[in-house]
C-alpha cells in the first residue's frame, strides 16, 4: 500500500497477527527498514502475548512537505507465522 501525506513524521498502525509477515518501507523511494507483523501466542513470564499489542511504526526524522508512505510485503515470515499477511488500521501524520 502507499499513503501520500505531509508533515514531519509519519506513523502506521496495525496489528500484530499469527498470520502477519514482513514488509519493506520506503518514503520518497528511501529504504527505512523492514518490519514484523508476527504476534506470538505464547505467554513468557514477564512477556504478554503479542496478540493484544497493536502493531506500530513510525518515523519523525522528515523535512516539512509532501511525502509519500510505500509499504511492500517483502514475502519474508517468522518460521511460526502461518502466512505473509500485512495490514494497516491507520496512517497519522504530523506536522
Amino acid at each position: 500500500f502507499s499513503a501520500e501525506f505531509s508533515g514531519t513524521a509519519v506513523g502506521w498502525e496495525g496489528s500484530r497477527r499469527q498470520d502477519a509477515g514482513m514488509a519493506t518501507i520506503f518514503i520518497l523511494g528511501l529504504d527505512r527498514g523492514e518490519v514484523d507483523q508476527y504476534a506470538y501466542t505464547e505467554v513468557y513470564v514477564p512477556r504478554y502475548d503479542q496478540r493484544e499489542v497493536p502493531f506500530r511504526w513510525s518515523s519523525a526524522d522528515l523535512t516539512p512537505g509532501k511525502h509519500t508512505l510505500q509499504v511492500i510485503v517483502s514475502g519474508k515470515k517468522n518460521e511460526a507465522a502461518g502466512d505473509h499477511a500485512v495490514n494497516v488500521s491507520r496512517i497519522v501524520a504530523y506536522q
